[in-house]
């Protein structure tokens, strides 16, 4: 008997455990697929048209600069560049199964992937007050505080790995990763916003100024943020009704997010390679 009651106790943990590291998996797998399809855009119409001589794409990107020509130049390039191995191997450190198997690669991409980071990280402050990006000052200031959060995120997790305390580098790893995607999740989320309001609501799109741009350009990398902290805070000490709500919430954000892929796909990126 006392082997049944204790069976049916722990039953609702297990299944809550379960349906929560599945819905972390789900999003995972759906995050990459639209990361890497994201990545495919930026080295096809980019790394494309420059294999072709055709630089008809980098030209209307730096027609909206303001700052010196070569300097700007470099950045753009050395920041697209950089941004297709950073999408491509940020996710590669966070499979386990990898990193069991391979763990002399874990360690060789995770470097790259850092020195990828604070290059690209540096390039994008120089074009956001040096060469000139569209948005506003708020914007702006919502990009560079992205910036810092990547660089320090990137050099607590480095210092945790140099020490072997593989747990809070895991943590930190994954924040790291919320951070480094907020570009992605920006063009993700304003799809989603788009969608549901059925065209440009709370903002201008001729001027790319306005009130949900200056909330999205903070929320698109604090969001996730908050979402991640609380699962690892749920996976830690929680009830089964708090991991399965956990769960549920997950499922709806992958949906959601989903969606933004979809559109963005169909709307932005493959539009442009055609």
């Amino acid at each position: 008997m006392s082997s049944i009651v204790l069976t049916r106790s722990v039953s609702p943990s297990i299944g809550a455990e379960k349906a929560l590291n599945m819905a972390a998996r789900v999003w995972f797998i759906v995050a990459v697929a639209g990361q890497w399809m994201f990545a495919y855009y930026v080295a096809a119409l980019y790394g494309g048209s420059a294999l072709r001589g055709d630089w008809t794409a980098w030209h209307k990107r730096m027609a909206h600069g303001q700052g010196p020509a070569m300097l700007g130049n470099i950045a753009m390039a050395v920041h697209l560049s950089l941004a297709v191995i950073i999408l491509l191997g940020g996710p590669l450190q966070l499979i386990p199964q990898l990193r069991r198997r391979a763990p002399s690669f874990h360690r060789w991409n995770g470097r790259m992937y850092v020195v990828a980071l604070f290059m690209a990280t540096i390039s994008a402050l120089y074009m956001v007050w040096f060469r000139g990006t569209a948005g506003d000052f708020a914007q702006h200031i919502g990009v560079s505080l992205n910036a810092v959060l990547i660089m320090i995120f990137a050099v607590v997790a480095v210092r945790y790995a140099i020490t072997r305390d593989l747990g809070p580098h895991r943590r930190w790893a994954l924040r790291l990763f919320m951070v480094v995607n907020g570009v992605w999740f920006f063009r993700v989320g304003l799809m989603v916003w788009l969608v549901i309001n059925h065209g440009p609501a709370g903002f201008n799109p001729d001027t790319f100024t306005g009130p949900f741009l200056t909330f999205w350009s903070f929320a698109n990398y604090l969001l996730p943020l908050a979402i991640l902290e609380l699962y690892l805070r749920t996976t830690n000490r929680s009830t089964p009704s708090a991991r399965l709500a956990m769960a549920t919430g997950l499922f709806i954000v992958t949906v959601a997010m989903a969606l933004g892929i979809v559109v963005a796909t169909k709307v932005m990126w493959l539009p442009r390679l055609k």
